[in-house]
């Protein structure tokens, strides 16, 4: 579904706050279906924020974005997907 959304509806991306809420709804999704890979995230979110000089936030296009000295590095989607820079 999200390689779909990302293909097809990536114009979807620029209407507020519609990438936050579909974040949301996939997040809801995989706790139903793949509680586990909340765990990891979750796991992923504790370690990034013990780094010395990092900290975590709502990326713009949903999930997690991960900073480092203020510029971002990472951000992980509800659905697992991690993107680094």
């Amino acid at each position: 579904m999200f390689p779909f959304v990302v293909e097809r509806a990536g114009f979807l991306k620029d209407i507020p706050l519609f990438a936050i809420i579909f974040d949301s709804l996939m997040r809801f999704w995989m706790f139903l279906t793949k509680p586990e890979l909340l765990d990891w995230i979750d796991d992923l979110e504790e370690n990034v924020t013990q780094m010395p000089g990092t900290t975590i936030g709502v990326h713009k296009y949903g999930g997690i974005e991960f900073n480092y000295m203020g510029k971002e590095f990472a951000h992980v989607h509800s659905n697992g997907l991690l993107t680094s820079y």
